[in-house]
């Protein structure tokens, strides 16, 4: 892309997030830190129950198994959610291959920002509508008033 292309980014904002990365730099205390282990928990939604997953394991004999379970499913048992549980590192496999493919596509954020303008505009078309109502009525107010003051409109018409 171009330097002519517009900001998806306030610039001061922008500025305000360099700072931010430079101030942290490698700093592992000043970063944000995480507060699962769990790199999804919380951010995959159960397609039964609509209650978010959450992080959960289990010790085996040998090891430790680490799962996202839905919340219904973790607190009510699966008569409330049979949802299955899922093998926390596979999901986290496929969600990170997942996001790595889309953003190999430098179509989809060409798109996405070609449909955000379009929708700005649209709503830009919609404002200036509004706004040329709400002048129209304005002026039909200040008219009223005008004619109230000049004595020309009576209090029971101006009401």
């Amino acid at each position: 892309m171009s330097s002519t292309c517009p900001h998806l980014v306030d610039e001061k904002l922008f500025e305000r997030v360099q700072a931010l990365l430079s101030e942290r730099g490698e700093a592992y205390s000043k970063r944000a830190s995480a507060t699962s282990p769990f790199l999804l928990a919380g951010l995959v939604v159960c397609t039964r129950c609509g209650k978010h997953y959450v992080g959960t394991s289990a010790v085996g004999n040998r090891y430790r198994y680490r799962y996202c379970t839905c919340f219904s499913r973790q607190r009510s048992g699966t008569k409330y959610c049979g949802a299955e549980r899922l093998p926390a590192e596979e999901l986290d496999a496929a969600i990170l291959d997942s996001l790595l493919h889309a953003y190999e596509r430098t179509d989809l954020f060409d798109k996405a920002v070609s449909a955000t303008r379009h929708r700005a505009l649209s709503q830009q078309e919609n404002h200036d509508k509004e706004l040329a109502v709400i002048a129209k009525a304005e002026d039909a107010i200040e008219r009223y008033l005008s004619a109230f003051e000049a004595g020309t409109l009576s209090e029971t018409q101006c009401g």
